[in-house]
């Protein structure tokens, strides 16, 4: 990922009912996060930064302390706003079975050149919990709030082999290659989803 995620100065109401209730998938089940959800959290985005899944600012302090602010501020804006997902902001979403969060998913919502965007910024599933399904149940949940013209982004490092793998499989599309800079490393790949009926919109 790339670098502490900001929300856009031009993020605006944008259309499309996304429920905030719970959503079911089988067994699992996708909601909003809560307090006791983000240290753990902020423990596997920097477990998953020493494998430069992530971006390694998250194994710096300031990174660190950016980051769980942002988590923070998501989880409390939700809980004392009552906002739901159609609003702009940020968001922390978890996926669960029964009463163990098996993952969360920072995502934010805004509008962009193009539209609006559902931004996915970060996804971890926690390490005795994968190959459960609760990666893709994230994303799918994630997906089914792209209504109309919405477009889901996804940004990978080249290392996150599991990440980049579903993204494709849910026909998202790699709309840009992460170039090498100055230092040597390389900024994440770029993947897009967006609708049938918004690409037949579009004309894609």
């Amino acid at each position: 990922m790339e670098g502490i995620p900001t929300q856009s100065t031009r993020a605006k109401h944008v259309g499309g009912a996304l429920a905030d209730a719970a959503v079911c998938t089988g067994a699992l089940k996708v909601g909003r996060a809560g307090f006791s959800d983000v240290p753990p959290f902020l423990v596997d985005i920097a477990q998953g930064a020493l494998q430069c899944k992530f971006n390694t600012v998250y194994l710096e302090f300031l990174g660190q302390v950016a980051l769980a602010r942002l988590l923070l501020g998501a989880v409390l804006r939700a809980l004392l706003r009552g906002v739901t997902l159609d609003h702009p902001g940020w968001y922390l979403l978890r996926v669960r079975d029964g009463r163990r969060t098996l993952g969360c998913a920072l995502v934010s919502r805004c509008s962009d050149q193009d539209g609006a965007l559902i931004d996915i910024r970060l996804v971890a599933v926690r390490p005795d919990a994968r190959r459960r399904g609760a990666g893709s149940t994230l994303v799918r949940h994630v997906l089914q709030c792209a209504r109309g013209d919405t477009r889901v982004r996804c940004t990978c490092t080249v290392y996150a082999h599991e990440m980049v793998a579903l993204v494709q499989k849910l026909d998202f599309r790699r709309t840009q290659v992460g170039r090498e800079l100055a230092s040597g490393v390389r900024r994440p790949d770029e993947f897009t989803y967006r609708s049938r009926a918004g690409l037949k919109r579009s004309g894609g």
